[in-house]
């Protein structure tokens, strides 16, 4: 029981410090994500998608993590977390954001046919659409267990974020005629 305990430890701060470094040096001075907002605890409790798309793009760096092994395992967790959020029909804020991610930092595939660069994207704009991402105040924000009058701010912050990045992908796609 102590070694599971302690293992399991290991793993957590492993975790921890794959996703202050990709926080630090992968999406540093970019809008993905707020640092009020997201930490590691924050995100293992919003979205088990979100988590696993970070440390798998995390672990494609080999500075930040040199075992291909665990690269591999963890895009594999990925997609099948992927195809739990599509068979369930799951919306949220957080599965947006690893569409962004996963349209932005995916592997580059040996076939270009099977880049889901733009499928990512589709997705996003469909959930976000949905989820009314773009009002004053979106519905999942208010019904968001944390929000309150503090977390007012960061909460839309975060909902308004995530449309202009959905914007910005959006014109991009136009430009290249997608």
């Amino acid at each position: 029981m102590q070694n599971d305990c302690t293992c399991r430890r290991s793993t957590y701060m492993q975790f921890g410090r794959l996703i202050t470094r990709f926080m630090d040096l992968i999406t540093n001075g970019s809008m993905y994500f707020d640092p009020q907002l997201h930490s590691l605890s924050y995100i293992r409790g919003r979205s088990s998608y979100l988590l696993a798309t970070i440390l798998a793009i995390a672990s494609t760096y080999m500075t930040l993590n040199p075992s291909r092994q665990i690269h591999d395992n963890l895009f594999l967790h990925v997609s099948r977390l992927e195809n739990e959020v599509l068979k369930n029909n799951n919306r949220s804020i957080e599965i947006v954001q690893a569409y962004l991610l996963l349209a932005s930092w995916s592997d580059i595939p040996t076939v270009l046919s099977r880049d889901k660069t733009w499928t990512y994207i589709s997705r996003a704009i469909g959930l976000a659409v949905e989820l009314r991402l773009d009002s004053p105040l979106p519905y999942c924000v208010q019904t968001d267990p944390i929000y309150c009058q503090t977390t007012h701010e960061v909460l839309v912050r975060n909902a308004h974020r995530v449309c202009y990045l959905l914007f910005i992908h959006d014109r991009v796609g136009l430009q290249d005629n997608r």
